[in-house]
């Protein structure tokens, strides 16, 4: 994979060089940039083109990604104390309801190297390729995920442990390279992507990252094998649908995204490593009705069995080589289209529902369709 050359954009979908397509998640490209118009040569034409100096245009991608991500030196590996999860005992902004996704007016742009929410993940990126991974650089949410199982006496009190996450954080981050992230950028959350290669193996990574404050931290990391690419309406069919900024819609998306590339992948993650990714984007209910917990899983921090999960993914999955992500009623209902290598293929639609005042979205519903 030429990670020098320069990534295209069509129909809402991103190519990778060399004919390799990596769409970008996790990831879902935004319809929306700014551009700055000129000036007339004549004082009076500056004038009158002033208020016009900013249009809406669509974006064209990020920008030339290396081969491999600078080292830098190693950090320190203690996890900061972590505030209650997102979407539970916060509050949200002023002038939004509880339980409305933070996203809905959010306008996105195309990320550039200049954004902080890129140098943060750049900075989580090398961290990963040296096999010393920044916890301090993750939301509470993420740590809560992959620090399990809880081993140590303060773990269960803290809600995770420190160790399982780091653990987790290295297996994932073992021996890759990482192309630099693009994707898009708004006002509390950040959808980024690029490749991730091991050995000769490529694959793909996803981070979503929230604004914490002033800061901007990783709330998810999906490595895979798979490709998952996503299909927006044309612009005329989105520009009559309610909310066509698509703030949320993105958003959703991206996180449905994520979702589908953990459940698709087979040689990124270990089974293990992959199940707790696929369990964080389903409903409490929908993780208790597809993989209920023992009270060993439960004695160790997970609210769900993995073993159980494990058997639904493979079942989800078998003969099945490619996926799609569709949007039926976007940002609550999509469509996943599988494929296999003989023209088979399933089709399922799921239904979201929005976790709380921080944007997120869980999947509620999933069903199979001829």
């Amino acid at each position: 994979m030429a990670a020098s050359q320069e990534p295209s954009r069509a129909a809402g979908l991103l190519s990778w060089p060399g004919g390799s397509p990596c769409r970008q998640a996790l990831v879902v490209w935004g319809r929306r940039g700014w551009s700055r118009g000129g000036t007339g040569l004549a004082a009076l034409l500056s004038l009158a083109l002033a208020a016009c100096s900013s249009s809406p245009v669509k974006p064209t991608g990020g920008g030339e990604p290396s081969d491999r991500t600078p080292g830098t030196a190693s950090h320190s590996q203690q996890a900061p104390p972590l505030p209650p999860p997102s979407g539970k005992d916060s509050e949200p902004p002023a002038g939004q309801k509880s339980g409305d996704p933070a996203s809905s007016s959010t306008v996105w742009r195309t990320a550039s190297a200049e954004e902080p929410a890129v140098a943060t993940a750049i900075a989580f990126l090398k961290s990963l390729s040296e096999g010393t991974p920044r916890l301090e650089l993750l939301t509470a949410d993420l740590v809560r995920i992959i620090g399990r199982p809880w081993e140590l006496p303060g773990d269960r009190e803290k809600g995770y442990s420190s160790l399982a996450a780091e653990s987790w954080l290295k297996r994932a981050g073992r021996g890759r390279t990482f192309a630099p992230p693009i994707g898009l950028v708004g006002t509390e959350w950040a959808i980024l992507s690029g490749s991730a290669q091991q050995d000769s193996n490529p694959g793909h990574y996803y981070l979503l990252l929230r604004r914490e404050g002033q800061n901007w931290q990783v709330d998810l990391l999906v490595l895979s094998s798979a490709e998952v690419p996503l299909t927006w309406p044309k612009r005329d069919q989105a520009a009559s649908t309610p909310g066509a900024d698509r703030g949320e819609q993105e958003l959703a998306g991206a996180m449905l995204r994520c979702w589908l590339a953990a459940l698709a992948d087979r040689k990124a993650l270990s089974p293990d490593d992959r199940s707790v990714l696929v369990a964080a984007g389903l409903s409490p209910a929908l993780r208790q009705a597809w993989a209920a917990p023992f009270d060993s899983d439960k004695a160790h921090g997970y609210d769900f069995n993995r073993g159980q999960l494990q058997l639904k993914i493979a079942a989800m999955i078998q003969d099945l080589q490619q996926f799609h992500l569709h949007p039926l009623d976007p940002p609550r209902h999509w469509q996943i289209e599988g494929k296999g290598d003989k023209g088979a293929g399933r089709r399922w639609v799921l239904a979201l529902e929005p976790a709380g005042p921080s944007g997120k979205w869980l999947i509620q519903r999933i069903q199979e369709t001829p």
